[in-house]
């Protein structure tokens, strides 16, 4: 059997090469993560600052009896616990409201069934919610009121 011997002998670095060798290893993560973050942010489209004062407020009127919105009252309660939220940069308020229970901030709806689904703006405009009883139906119309805001 034939033996090979290869030395390996590997360099030192010193002091000075190491130095240099950490230094390219911060420039290279700085450069990476700094791209990526502002990358990011620009594909999110959060370019505007998001509005500190809510924009308009999104109500769901509901009474307790009512099976339809006994069906769609978990979903709604999801996004009454992440209220306000942010929606294109702009806040909007969520809340719920049993007419039965609380008729002074019922009074002045018009409230033809249950649930009754309505976003007012700042200015006090109504617009009605008559779609999809998710979170995405819901999500996508108040994406398109805060676009309006």
């Amino acid at each position: 059997m034939l033996e090979i011997n290869i030395p390996m002998s590997v360099p030192k670095l010193t002091r000075g090469g190491m130095i240099l060798i950490g230094v390219l290893v911060v420039a290279l993560v700085y450069v990476y993560f700094n791209y990526n973050i502002r990358e990011g942010f620009a594909q999110r489209g959060a370019i505007e600052p998001p509005s500190a004062t809510p924009v308009g407020t999104f109500t769901m009127y509901y009474a307790d009896w009512c099976g339809h919105c006994q069906k769609v009252k978990p979903v709604f309660q999801e996004l009454v616990s992440q209220s306000p939220i942010l929606v294109g940069g702009r806040t909007i308020t969520i809340a719920m409201v049993s007419p039965e229970k609380e008729p002074a901030k019922a009074a002045g709806i018009d409230i033809q069934g249950y649930p009754t689904f309505i976003y007012k703006d700042a200015a006090g405009n109504s617009k009605p919610y008559n779609g999809d009883r998710s979170m995405d139906g819901f999500m996508e119309f108040l994406k398109i009121q805060a676009k309006a805001a």
